[in-house]
């Protein structure tokens, strides 16, 4: 794997289902005070709703995005109902080892996270 890029939406402290609610299946689940590792001592911070989709030697960003859109576009109301209640991010992730990474927030993608009322984490690693 040269690179790989992760985008999730994450809703935090949730206290319904919000499978139910969104009718879409979440990729992990956990809850607060829940240890990260079966053999480690670090315990998550709070509870976490997150969808995720990844994939790997791409530079460009939007398709990710686009299809995160794409999912969620029918659920935006009730995202934004969940968004008076609790924090929803939509989180971006790339692990870069070669090649030049590609960040572009279509109208689309920049309306959609205004419309649910949430926040966006970039982060970028070049690992060695």
């Amino acid at each position: 794997m040269v690179n790989e890029t992760i985008v999730t939406l994450n809703i935090y402290d949730c206290q319904k289902d919000i499978t139910e609610i969104l009718d879409i299946e979440a990729s992990v689940e956990h809850e607060k005070n829940e240890l990260i590792s079966k053999n480690g001592t670090i315990k998550y911070k709070n509870s976490a709703w997150i969808y995720k989709l990844s994939a790997n030697n791409i530079t460009d960003i939007e398709l990710l995005l686009s299809n995160i859109v794409s999912i969620f576009q029918s659920s935006k109301d009730k995202l934004k109902t969940l968004a008076q209640e609790y924090d929803i991010e939509i989180s971006i992730v790339s692990y870069m080892r070669e090649g030049v990474p590609s960040f572009h927030f279509s109208k689309e993608f920049v309306k959609f996270i205004y419309e649910i009322d949430c926040e966006v984490d970039l982060d970028l690693y070049y690992m060695e």
